[in-house]
Order: structure tokens, then C-alpha cells, then sequence
């Protein structure tokens, strides 16, 4: 029996040979914590082994397990808590078909990076990719935000998005446009330190994945930040952010 698997969002990348088998899915113990998955279907053809996990009423394809091919190699981007890109073999999780038109909202992205979290327990595992933002991540570190976000905290914006700065010093976004549609940009200030900007841009993220896309002008203010304009432009798909001068 074959099946077609979705566009992957999730890719965890293991050391040559160490891929998990379907009956290491079956056997992997939730986490103290952890809202765990169940193993509803599984089969294989000479090239796909794939296994369906059920977690919050949301079911997901996982592709490229052991004893077939791996999943494709998530495309190189950016690190966090990694020195380089591990090579090594990759499985995929992917939204069942019943959810994939709704693969980006927020209670679809959460069961699925729960899943990727109990997943890191397995052996062998060198990295976890986020496809969208092209964010590669140790597997500690991806734990750490997914369980944080899970339990109340604030979106991963550093993992589920990412941030590029430019030489001039302007930031963009990576990955937001999943989310809500837009990317946006931000030109630097005067005065304002790069890591003050990022904190900015974090804060943003945070508002619009709440909010969602932004189809005008609006303005935000946020706690010990000077006020910001958002202006959509390009088609309604960018962003671009100006920090307005602080109320005297």
C-alpha cells in the first residue's frame, strides 16, 4: 500500500542509519508533560515507510522512517544552537489530508511541534528543521521553545519565524508569511541597537500571529518600545515597519 504524503513542515534530521522504524514509534514513551501521539495506521511500499500520529484529535503523516527511503533533505538556511548543518537522514511529519488546508494555524502548528518534541527523545537525532523559516535547531533548543509555547509562553518567533538582518542594518522576516501572509521589513532607527531592533521585531511577531495579517495602515505600541507603523506594500504581502519619534 503507497500513500501520498503532504508538503513537510517538520524535518528531524538523524545520523546516517539511526532513522527510527515504525515499531520504535510504537514503542516511544510520552514525555512527563508531554501530550504524546498515537500510531493509527502505518504501512510501507518498496520506497515509503510512513506512519500516521494522531495527537489532539489532529492527524499527521510521518514519511521516511526506516527500512525505506529517508525524507528530502530540508533545505539549509539558518542555526540555532547548532555550529553547522549535520548531514546525516531525515524524516518528515507532514498534516494529514483532512487538516493540510488549515496547516498554518496556530492549533494545527502546535500539535504538530508537540509531536516533533517527543520525537527528540529518540535516538540518534542530530537536528530539527522548521520549514517554513528554513530554521534548523538542536533538538534541546527546539524542545525548550515548543514546551514553553505549549505551556503558556510566548510564540517561538526565534524557530517558527526567523530574523535577517542586512547590512545597512534592516531587518526581515523569514517564515511569517506562513503564518498570516506577510513578511514584514524594518528600517533601523537612529540610535537603536541592533539587539534592541530584534526585540522589536520579536514583539511584532508575537502581535501578529495573534492578530493576523495586517490589510492597512495601523500603529502598535508595546511596553518600553517607542511606537511602530505598520504599511502594507508589494501586493499586500510585505510589511514595512517605521518607528514613529516617542510622545513628548
Amino acid at each position: 500500500m503507497t500513500k501520498r504524503v503532504g508538503e513537510a513542515l517538520l524535518s528531524l534530521v538523524f545520523a546516517r542509519g539511526m532513522r527510527p522504524s515504525v515499531e520504535s514509534l510504537l514503542e516511544l514513551p510520552a514525555r512527563p508533560g508531554g501530550s504524546g501521539f498515537a500510531v493509527t495506521h502505518h504501512a510501507a511500499s518498496p520506497e515509503l515507510v510512513w506512519a500516521e500520529l494522531l495527537t489532539s484529535g489532529l492527524a499527521f503523516d510521518c514519511s521516511g522512517l526506516a527500512e525505506g527511503h529517508a525524507a528530502p533533505h530540508p533545505a539549509t538556511g539558518h542555526r540555532l544552537g547548532l555550529d553547522q548543518f549535520p548531514d546525516g537522514e531525515a524524516i518528515a511529519i507532514a498534516p494529514g489530508p483532512h487538516i493540510a488546508g488549515g496547516a498554518n494555524l496556530p492549533p494545527v502548528v502546535r500539535a504538530l511541534t508537540s509531536i516533533g518534541a517527543e520525537l527528540a527523545q529518540l535516538s540518534g537525532l542530530l537536528a530539527i528543521c522548521w520549514g517554513p523559516a528554513a530554521c534548523w535547531m538542536a533538538p534541546t533548543y527546539f524542545v525548550r521553545i515548543v514546551d514553553d509555547w505549549l505551556a503558556g509562553g510566548p510564540f517561538p518567533a526565534l524557530g517558527l519565524t526567523m530574523l535577517q538582518r542586512a547590512s545597512d542594518g534592516q531587518i526581515n522576516t523569514q517564515g511569517l508569511a506562513f503564518f498570516i501572509g506577510q513578511e514584514f521589513r524594518i528600517e533601523p532607527p537612529p540610535a537603536t541597537s541592533p539587539d534592541r531592533l530584534a526585540q522589536l521585531a520579536i514583539r511584532l511577531i508575537n502581535e501578529l500571529i495573534t492578530s493576523g495579517a495586517q490589510p492597512g495602515p495601523r500603529e502598535f505600541a508595546f511596553d518600553s518600545f517607542p511606537p511602530i507603523r505598520v504599511m502594507p506594500q508589494d501586493g499586500g504581502t510585505l510589511l514595512q515597519v517605521s518607528v514613529l519619534p516617542a510622545a513628548t
